[in-house]
């Protein structure tokens, strides 16, 4: 393998494993235990993906150089008008379609990152609705009077302390401490426990999906053109591979 063959392979094992250090070290915002699934499932599925784009490297080289490989035609020969569209819009796709999946990518982290924050929203009132009331006394700002429910009905019956029918306290909005409940919500949320968990997994994978499919277009782009022995000056001018030097002294 060539010197640019071992870099593409280099730089495509790491571009799978992007995902790790954005997952791990909480460069995107994410669930505890959804990092560790991330972990695990981002990489695989970008692995997957370079190994498939690997697996039909020759039908993408034969796809974007197919106008260079054909033999000469004939100068009498008028060119078919679906050989002339096939051609420009080939030339099209190869252009435009790396761009797109940047787009793609960034879509998908916009996506992402509003989503999560619906999510967590409703992770946060869920649980803390679901714990007792002395849990959630590090939760609701110092110095601040919880209201109790029962106080706010007019004749309503204040339970006993040994009631065990007594209602939690509810508490307003503005008097719960949000980032420490954030903060609470993101490590101790279990699989179960996290909102839209699926899509968030589609998102996340998909930024990177994007992103690696875009990038190792364009890698594989060159990888070809050097492998078919196609020059710069071969390719703006349109001519096809350059005959080894033995066909050349023959000729």
């Amino acid at each position: 393998m060539d010197g640019l063959g071992r870099t593409l392979g280099v730089g495509a094992v790491l571009l799978a494993l992007l995902p790790i250090p954005f997952a791990a070290l909480d460069i995107l915002p994410t669930y505890l235990m959804h990092a560790r699934f991330l972990i695990f499932f981002a990489p695989v599925a970008c692995f997957l993906e370079v190994a498939y784009l690997f697996y039909v490297r020759d039908i993408l080289a034969r796809s974007l150089y197919r106008h260079l490989l054909e033999p000469e035609p004939d100068p009498y020969y008028r060119p078919r008008l679906g050989d002339m569209v096939g051609t420009k819009v080939r030339s099209v796709i190869v252009v435009v379609l790396p761009l797109a999946l940047m787009g793609l990518s960034l879509y998908c982290l916009m996506q992402y990152t509003a989503r999560f924050e619906r999510s967590a929203e409703l992770a946060e009132q869920v649980m803390f609705d679901r714990l007792p009331p002395s849990a959630r006394r590090p939760f609701v700002f110092p110095g601040r009077r919880v209201a109790d429910s029962s106080a706010k009905v007019p004749g309503a019956a204040r339970p006993g302390p040994d009631s065990a029918e007594a209602p939690a306290p509810q508490v307003a909005p503005e008097l719960i401490n949000q980032p420490a409940l954030r903060q609470y919500v993101l490590a101790q949320a279990g699989i179960e426990d996290i909102p839209f968990f699926g899509e968030l997994t589609a998102w996340f994978v998909g930024i990177f999906f994007s992103a690696i499919g875009a990038v190792l277009l364009m890698m594989l782009k060159e990888h070809a053109k050097e492998t078919m022995g196609i020059s710069e000056e071969a390719l703006i001018l349109g001519a096809g591979p350059e005959p080894p030097p033995g066909d050349r002294m023959t000729s």
